[in-house]
Order: C-alpha cells, then sequence, then structure tokens
C-alpha cells in the first residue's frame, strides 16, 4: 500500500464494488467496524456508486444512520437518516428517444434506473439481474420491473414521470461490445463509462461521480480539498480526479491507479479499512 499524508479529512467517499465490498458483495466486519469508528469521530461518510439509489441507501445503513449516500453514478443522492432527498438527476426526454435509437442499433436492450426500481426489457437481462440478486445480501429482486413488451417498454420509457437517472447496456458478445462502443461514440449526449467487460454505463452528459460528489459537497459545506474517495473502475475515474485526494484500490486497472495519490491494498485484503486506520490513528 502507497501511504497517504495524515491529512484529517472531512468527508470519505466510498464505490462499492471492487472497493468497499470483497469479492463475495458484503463489507468485511473489519471495515464496518473502522467506518463507524471514524463517523464517531465526527467525519462523514457517504457511499457513491453506480447501483441504484435504493441500493446505495441499503448500504449505507450498514454504516449508521448519518451516512450519505449517492447512486445511480452521481445522479441521486440521500442521507440515511432523513427522508429527502438531496438531490436527482434524469436522462431528458430527448435523451431517451437517442437511447432507444441506440438500443436499435447496437442490437441490445436497455436496462434503466429509477431511484427505486431496475426496469428491464431484455429476457437475458431478467434472468441475470434475478441470478444477481439471490448472491446479495438484501432483497434486490423487489425492486425490479420486468416489461417483456418492447411497445409497452418504450412507451413507459416516454411517458414515465418518474426519472430515470442511468441506462446500462449488458453486452457479452465481443463484436457487439466493439460496436457499441464505436456507436456510443458517435453520440457525446451521453455520459458514457465502461465499467466491465460487458457492461456499458450511460447518464445524462456531465453527469458522473465527480459531479455527484460536488453537489453532496456543496450541500454539507465541505471545501474539496476535505475530501477523499476510494475506487477501482472506470466509473471513479471523475470523483477520484475530483476530490482532494483519490485513492485506487490495488485491484484497480493500471489507468485509474495512475490518477491517484494513493494505492490501497485490494478490496479482499481490507484496502480501505487499512488506509482510514492509518490516517485516523485507530486500532
Amino acid at each position: 500500500m502507497k501511504k497517504t499524508k495524515h491529512t484529517k479529512y472531512e468527508l470519505i467517499c466510498l464505490d462499492l464494488d471492487g472497493t468497499l465490498l470483497a469479492s463475495n458483495h458484503r463489507m468485511s466486519e473489519r471495515t464496518i467496524k473502522t467506518l463507524r469508528q471514524v463517523e464517531k469521530l465526527g467525519v462523514k461518510i457517504a457511499i457513491v456508486t453506480g447501483r441504484p439509489g435504493y441500493d446505495a441507501q441499503y448500504h449505507a445503513k450498514l454504516i449508521g444512520n448519518q451516512t450519505y449516500y449517492v447512486g445511480s453514478n452521481g445522479t441521486v443522492a440521500g442521507c440515511v437518516g432523513k427522508d429527502d432527498i438531496i438531490f436527482e438527476e434524469s436522462i431528458s426526454k430527448e435523451r431517451l428517444e437517442l437511447l432507444r435509437l441506440i438500443s436499435k442499433q447496437i442490437g441490445v436492450k436497455p436496462v434503466l434506473l429509477t431511484k427505486d426500481q431496475t426496469i428491464i426489457h431484455g429476457f437475458k437481462d431478467f434472468i441475470m439481474h434475478k441470478l444477481m440478486s439471490k448472491i446479495f445480501p438484501h432483497d434486490r429482486g423487489k425492486h425490479m420491473k420486468y416489461i417483456p413488451n418492447a411497445h409497452r417498454f418504450y412507451t413507459w420509457m416516454r411517458e414515465e414521470k418518474t426519472s430515470i437517472q442511468k441506462a446500462m447496456f449488458f453486452i457479452s458478445d465481443r463484436k457487439k461490445a466493439a460496436n457499441a462502443k464505436k456507436v456510443l461514440a458517435a453520440y457525446p449526449d451521453f455520459e458514457v463509462a465502461v465499467t466491465s467487460d460487458i457492461c456499458f454505463e450511460m447518464t445524462e452528459k456531465g453527469m458522473h461521480k465527480g459531479h455527484g460528489v460536488k453537489k453532496l459537497i456543496e450541500h454539507i459545506h465541505i471545501p474539496v480539498e476535505k475530501v477523499i474517495a476510494f475506487g477501482d473502475s472506470e466509473n471513479d475515474r471523475a470523483m477520484l480526479k475530483y476530490v482532494g485526494h483519490g485513492v485506487a484500490m490495488g485491484n484497480a486497472p493500471d489507468n485509474i491507479k495512475a490518477i491517484a495519490k494513493t494505492i490501497a491494498d485490494t478490496n479482499d485484503e481490507d484496502g480501505v479499512a487499512k488506509v482510514l486506520q492509518e490516517i485516523y490513528a485507530l486500532d
């Protein structure tokens, strides 16, 4: 682990998958204990994830009732102990129509996220999400909405008043994935992050984790130089570059490590906990 300077940060921003969560999709006891110790010191903590708002909120609750959460790559935020949403961004109706055209071009059906639901059109995506929901520690299935009929799905997408914050394409076929990259490059209206070999994440242009953290710190009045963030993936890039101190996990790819000020141990080695124990002199 490359060492951090012993600055006492006022806000800690934490990605979930590959960062706060180990490979078993859970926080270790050591990690939870460390985060609760830090929160008792008066330091604020925020889960900042590509997962939807409901999922971000669930994990924030595991830490404490004062923990903040930012979901869907910086497009929705709240605090566990408060009912009000701090902010909520959405993909515009014009962009949603573009999304429909992109879906036709690449031959892949989108998965849509609101703060409360995951809306699925493709049957393979539905099965994948159902299977994935069984390996997570909480019931994600109750937040899933499956609309198999294409006309009903796109009608819902155009007419639904609920904010659609993020779209995803899951593409396991390599040729289709390569084609999707070319197609998406022709649409500068979206923020696109390729977060795994099969997952393409899309939000409105300018909507990313860095944007979400900026809006959160403006709300809670913390200067950016007093913010430390941990991440491991492409959708963490803007956040790690924006905050006062960006930490890349040991399991992050080299291009993410290159923009970080500190390299932590991996998510399976309690990398987050070790860095925070060093900074705050915890046992």
